[in-house]
């Protein structure tokens, strides 16, 4: 009988109304699947990607919620002014990370020029806190790493669903990176995720869901969670996303976890 895991979800956004009713997990809301799951979440670092949702992701309650604030790079358009001056406030009260922030070249249309403008100031403000940022990167790999470079992140940083080349996983790691994964990875076409999980040192090594979003293969998840929209990514596949990590790296899900648990402590608990 597998024992009961302590987990920790190091990237989601459960201040989504989507999520509402089912924050607590299953035997809760409109998810009465499973009364008495294998497993604890021990801490869910939650995430906020504009002004408009700092004020949800503060209200939420419960002891494991940890949070991170900031500017998505998807919404740094119509930023209202002195929000810079708001996140310094929402961050000073208690939070465990700047994120969710980063770089994006694939989503259409994009200011790129504005988008790194919004993530150096972010990153500044990350550094002067010491809080390890929660970035989000895609198709911006090159520019990620020459911002990173130039950046003063003593607790490091965490590059969460991390989708690039062994290459870049190594560059990240060479500055003081951590990345994350998800059981996203297990869709057939993401071998290259699958790569970069076996490439990653256990000490590095998270695991996230990034709910509702990002939702893995219908036939590896546990829960099922939809709206009109479709299928949504249920929080409680973070037990999925510990054995997928489990398989990929060929090691007992136990002893995983407890590697998860210490770099989760290590990037995002105060001291």
């Amino acid at each position: 009988m597998k024992s009961r895991l302590r987990l920790y979800d190091s990237h989601l956004h459960l201040q989504d109304p989507r999520l509402d009713g089912i924050r607590e997990g299953p035997g809760h809301g409109n998810d009465p699947s499973e009364t008495d799951p294998p497993s604890e979440i021990v801490a869910q670092l939650a995430n906020g990607t504009h002004p408009d949702d700092w004020p949800l992701l503060a209200a939420l309650k419960g002891d494991r919620i940890f949070r991170a604030y900031g500017v998505h790079p998807w919404r740094v358009d119509a930023l209202p002014k002195n929000w810079d001056t708001a996140l310094r406030e929402y961050l000073s009260s208690g939070a465990a990370s700047v994120g969710e922030i980063g770089l994006d070249r694939w989503v259409e249309p994009r200011n790129e020029d504005l988008q790194m403008k919004v993530f150096v100031q972010q990153l500044q403000i990350a550094s002067e806190l010491r809080l390890a940022p929660s970035i989000h990167c895609v198709r911006a790999w090159g520019m990620l790493v020459d911002c990173l470079k130039k950046a003063d992140l003593p607790k490091g940083f965490l590059v969460h669903g991390f989708a690039g080349s062994k290459e870049v996983l190594y560059q990240l790691l060479d500055l003081g990176g951590y990345v994350s994964f998800s059981a996203y990875g297990a869709d057939p076409g993401r071998q290259r995720i699958r790569d970069a999980a076996r490439a990653c040192p256990m000490d590095r090594l998270l695991a996230e869901t990034d709910a509702p979003g990002m939702v893995p293969p219908e036939n590896v998840c546990r829960y099922r969670l939809s709206d009109a929209a479709g299928r949504m990514h249920h929080p409680w596949e973070i037990e999925t996303a510990y054995d997928c990590l489990a398989e990929w790296k060929k090691m007992p899900v136990e002893e995983l976890a407890t590697k998860v648990e210490a770099n989760f402590k290590r990037l995002f608990c105060r001291r």
